[in-house]
């Protein structure tokens, strides 16, 4: 076993075909990593959360192939069981807790940095040679690209062969989404020296490369929604010290999507800036069925999970609630019992010869009914919520607020045009009777004007 990787990979899955073809895509992930690794030379561990295993289909340990395990690298699968799963809200109709799965592999981790991410992202070779440097920062949030790729990319050929695939079959890019100035270059195409040099101009941003790799760091005055928020959830890297700074994720009992983001914005306000790695450091995400992730212009995901029940954030409810966090600095959403960190769970070592399966004595297991989740009280399920409906009241009471004084601002100025018209035909009526007069005069004095004096 490696005495302190400096890298450690979590994800995490189970054996479910969620996705679609799932255990294609993570033997491509798995298969990929640990090459990688060996051609680097990095000391690195790989943690699978396998979270409420199904009990009618071979656990992940027994199912994924590890010819490719080396020296370089351990890997474990650590496994929540559904007694644990069955505990937590929608649990009946969520079989995965992505999040909450991530920070039990987060807690566990030995590496120096942990890096959060899928089972079906591919890294590039550009990016896995800036991370075998060895340079990266305590005090920084290592962020880069998604670029989407087809779903066909072959899995029994050369690591070289499936990045050429990567490359060639890139379906989306997943870009910095803000400011507008630098979202437009990129996802125009543009040269990343524009990119850049957009970026510098707003201000809130500046170039790193004294580790030996360029940098776009954003500083401690960047406006939050201008972080790297796209597809965050597959590479978000951080000191092992930052994760348990913030608590890892914050372990809300419902679907993870924008779960992902408030670990982003907790690390940036926690005071570990974000420093962007620019394509070529990429990674590739493997496409996945319809239906079963969330993938722009569909919305099927979402109508299943309303039709369930399940609660999940939507944008117009984490974006108040990001909000909120940027103006209270509110960022400990978790008790420090975060990733079941009081649940021993058995663990399985995987290795080309065999696999060993670390079961927790009976004597040291926890309480059956003991909490899964330690997301505060004050911070529950419908606390965003909560925060989204306030907001948009206080918005509903500013907009009465305006609407109010614009009909105050139109009556008096209705009031003062109807004064004006009423001076005006006073004036007028004025006037037409000085014109009355005048020709009264005229026609009284007209004689006098010809008699032959005046002539």
């Amino acid at each position: 076993m490696i005495e302190v990787p400096y890298l450690t990979v979590v994800a995490a899955s189970r054996n479910d075909e969620h996705g679609g073809n799932t255990l294609y895509r993570t033997q491509i992930f798995v298969d990929s990593l640990l090459e990688q690794c060996e051609r680097y030379e990095l000391a690195a561990e790989l943690i699978l959360v396998e979270w409420n295993p199904p009990g009618d289909r071979a656990s992940l340990g027994e199912v994924i192939c590890w010819d490719h395990q080396n020296q370089w690298v351990d890997c474990r699968i650590i496994t929540v069981p559904y007694e644990r799963h069955i505990l937590i809200r929608f649990s009946r109709v969520l079989p995965l807790f992505q999040m909450i799965a991530k920070n039990v592999g987060i807690r566990r981790a030995r590496g120096e940095f942990i890096l959060a991410t899928n089972i079906d992202i591919l890294l590039s070779d550009e990016l896995m040679a800036i991370v075998a440097q060895k340079s990266f920062r305590a005090d920084r949030l290592y962020r880069c690209d998604r670029f989407d790729i087809d779903s066909m990319i072959p899995k029994d050929v050369p690591l070289e062969e499936k990045l050429r695939f990567a490359w060639g079959n890139t379906v989306r890019r997943n870009h910095r989404p803000g400011p507008p100035e630098v979202a437009e270059p990129q996802f125009q195409g543009g040269p990343l020296e524009v990119t850049l040099a957009c970026a510098l101009e707003t201000g809130h941003f500046e170039l790193e490369t004294e580790a030996g790799f360029l940098a776009l760091t954003a500083k401690a005055s960047v406006p939050p929604l201008w972080l790297h928020f796209n597809a965050c959830g597959d590479f978000t890297l951080l000191h092992r010290d930052a994760w348990r700074k913030i608590g890892g994720y914050a372990e809300f009992e419902m679907f993870s999507f924008h779960l992902d983001s408030v670990g982003l914005l907790a690390a940036h306000l926690s005071g570990f800036r974000e420093s962007w790695l620019p394509p070529p450091a990429v990674c590739f995400h493997i496409e996945h069925a319809i239906g079963s992730g969330f993938t722009p212009g569909n919305e099927d995901l979402f109508q299943r999970i309303e039709r369930q029940g399940i609660g999940w954030l939507d944008w117009n409810v984490i974006e108040p609630f990001l909000d909120e966090m940027s103006e209270t600095r509110a960022i400990d959403f978790n008790t420090e019992t975060w990733g079941l960190r009081d649940i021993p769970l058995n663990e399985t070592v995987c290795t080309r010869e065999r696999n060993l399966v670390q079961k927790v004595p009976e004597a040291m297991q926890a309480d059956r009914y003991a909490p899964v989740t330690a997301i505060r009280p004050e911070f529950n399920a419908d606390r965003p919520l909560r925060v989204a409906v306030r907001r948009l009241e206080a918005k509903i009471r500013a907009m009465d607020a305006d609407r109010a004084q614009l009909l105050a601002w139109n009556a008096a100025a209705k009031q003062s045009a109807e004064s004006e018209q009423g001076r005006a035909a006073v004036a007028e009526a004025q006037l037409e009777e000085l014109r009355v007069t005048l020709g009264k005069y005229r026609r009284f004095f007209g004689w006098i004007e010809r008699l032959p004096v005046f002539q």
